[in-house]
């Protein structure tokens, strides 16, 4: 059975911010979620940091993009889904401990609402 959201992360040479991002969606209050990130084939230390963070959480699935710009890897990312919801993050972003929770919860609560933003 399919978590209910898929949280979708694109990084290309993004080893600078990578772990604190990851880090802060690990730490989640929500945590029933699959977390798919795409290394838009990354010359830095990022696949390092990827397969360093997925071999400890079996959440992580990394997929590869083709370098052909972020439409088409976030197209790649939203076909590699298989929640009903779906929430963004860049690898530069830090989430708050309740970014998923709250936003999961306004979805479930209002089902005729088709997006929520932070900032």
């Amino acid at each position: 059975m399919s978590p209910p959201l898929s949280v979708l992360m694109s990084v290309y040479n993004g080893d600078r911010y990578l772990a604190r991002s990851l880090e802060s969606v690990l730490a989640q209050t929500f945590q029933d979620f699959e977390f798919i990130i795409a290394d838009d084939r990354s010359t830095d230390t990022t696949a390092d940091i990827l397969r360093a963070f997925a071999d400890r959480d079996r959440r992580i699935r990394i997929v590869t993009g083709s370098r052909n710009g972020l439409g088409l890897v976030r197209n790649l990312l939203i076909r590699e889904a298989s929640a009903p919801l779906i929430a963004w993050l860049d690898s530069d972003d830090v989430a708050y401990p309740t970014r998923l929770e709250k936003q999961v919860a306004l979805m479930m609560q209002n089902p005729d609402l088709v997006g929520a933003g932070t900032s």
